[in-house]
């Protein structure tokens, strides 16, 4: 009869998988600032002008001036890039196991059975 050597596991606690999460969260932001900035550099100017977004965004879509439609194009290039980005990432945990902070911090996800 072989023994079979079962490695040792050791629970994570919630601080370390809080800060994996962190860490993911700004990869993400990063990627999709950086790829706004590439393909429609317009976006975060529009964004750093805009004055009262949520009072425009709640307003008749009729009564929108020129700038505030300039602006709800910007929000949804910036929605755009961010959904992609977040399908990659999640495209990047079910493949490879783990996301990029649980790559950092050394996180193994496991099964205990």
């Amino acid at each position: 009869m072989t023994a079979s050597i079962v490695p040792e596991t050791k629970r994570i606690g919630f601080s370390q998988r809080a800060l994996a999460y962190i860490i993911d969260n700004f990869f993400i932001s990063l990627v999709a600032i950086l790829l706004i900035n590439f393909f429609s550099p317009d976006t975060l100017r529009i964004f750093s002008q805009s004055q009262d977004i949520m009072k425009m965004l709640l307003s008749p879509p009729d009564s929108l001036s020129g700038n505030q439609k300039e602006i709800i194009q910007a929000i949804a290039a910036f929605n755009s890039y961010l959904s992609a980005v977040s399908i990659l990432y999640m495209l990047t945990e079910a493949y490879s196991g783990a996301s990029p902070g649980k790559r950092l911090l050394s996180l193994q996800i496991t099964d205990l059975n």
